[in-house]
């Protein structure tokens, strides 16, 4: 008796299937394991995507049982993290000290809400180069500029490791309080990569620029305990996708791109917030401030920035040629790691007289 082919047909497509599906589980499962073993390693891990981060959190939090990254961190579920408030005589970066007001401000001052009107007031918001790692207190740009502006009242917001996202929801949840009349933002390069993660020292916020609105992601931010609990069900795979993903956008200049689009969105809503305060908005250029080889006029990137900024209204203070002319009068300046004390002080002399040149204080504080 013939048998029709169609019956072969028939019972040989559900055994193909079956292996066809066995065979895709075992190379997912092979591609799983070899994921985990590679990116596993911490020298893989080295922050330029939130897998990376993400990781490189967990290997840190498991050897120094830290939940950010010092000692004086404290979670916070709108920034991801902020300095731990009252502070006195802390220990930090190895022989320096730190206090911290009862708001998490760096220093002993406490600040009242409702300002001193005979003083003009001036909120600085920044990354580790504002707040001042490696330095003390009294060796960090904000308070030099507090010393040799005493009829001024300086505030020092900066944070390490923080993104220009983080600093704009500082400025708008505890910030914009204070009431300020000046408000400075510390600009690095540095800064505009944190804009697009998610994860960076810690979870944190982040926004997403949606037909030309800001909208915040991730937030409230995940405790670290929860975070910690669902890296059981992570996939070292999609991590690794992810790694792929973001280093090949960035080769294509996909990245760069957004990355501006999105830090001058950000950037354009502190000024804004700040304008609406009744308050000057002021970006301090703190990018290769010991940059001292360069030539004397403004570079090709400076010159962009000041050229965008100015059709906006917001002042630009750069550094650099103060640090240089001082550097040239025998000043000794550290020219790696963060800003040393030297380098601190050169900068708040610079911004004073920027301030004074640019008739931005009143007369008596001159």
């Amino acid at each position: 008796m013939k048998i029709p082919n169609q019956v072969f047909k028939k019972t040989s497509i559900k055994p193909r299937f079956v292996f066809f599906i066995a065979y895709c589980i075992l190379l997912f499962v092979v591609f799983e394991v070899m994921c985990r073993i590679i990116i596993g390693c911490p020298k893989f891990t080295d922050g330029i995507s939130d897998s990376e981060s993400r990781l490189n959190w967990i290997y840190r939090h498991r050897l120094l049982g830290r939940d950010i990254i010092y000692e004086f961190d404290i979670y916070s579920p709108t920034r991801g993290w902020a300095v731990k408030p009252g502070l006195r005589n802390a220990r930090c970066f190895d022989t320096k000290v730190l206090n911290s007001n009862s708001r998490g401000i760096r220093g002993n001052v406490e600040y009242n809400y409702n300002k001193n009107n005979d003083k003009t007031r001036i909120l600085i918001l920044g990354d580790s180069f504002t707040f001042g790692d490696e330095c003390n207190d009294n060796e960090t740009y904000p308070y030099y500029l507090q010393q040799i502006m005493p009829e001024a009242e300086v505030m020092n917001f900066g944070v390490h490791g923080y993104g220009h996202d983080q600093m704009l929801v500082y400025f708008k949840e505890e910030g914009r309080k204070y009431n300020p009349d000046i408000v400075m933002v510390g600009f690095m390069n540095g800064d505009i990569e944190r804009n697009m993660l998610s994860f960076r020292d810690y979870a944190k916020p982040r926004f997403e620029l949606v037909k030309g609105r800001l909208i915040l992601r991730n937030s409230p931010v995940p405790a670290p305990e929860t975070t910690l609990k669902n890296e059981v069900w992570r996939l070292r795979s999609a991590d690794a996708l992810d790694i792929i993903r973001n280093r090949f956008l960035k080769i294509i200049g996909w990245y760069g791109r957004k990355q501006w689009e999105l830090s001058r969105a950000i950037l354009e809503e502190i000024a804004i917030i700040s304008k609406e305060q009744n308050a000057l908005p002021v970006f301090l250029y703190i990018q290769n401030a010991r940059d001292v080889e360069t030539l004397d006029i403004m570079t090709p990137e400076e010159r962009e920035f000041l050229e965008y900024w100015q059709k906006r209204g917001v002042k630009c203070i750069f550094v650099r040629q103060y640090v240089k002319a001082a550097h040239k009068q025998g000043v000794n300046i550290r020219l790696t790691g963060h800003f040393d004390s030297n380098t601190n002080k050169i900068i708040a002399e610079g911004i004073k007289k920027y301030l004074i040149n640019h008739n931005l204080v009143a007369n008596n504080q001159r």
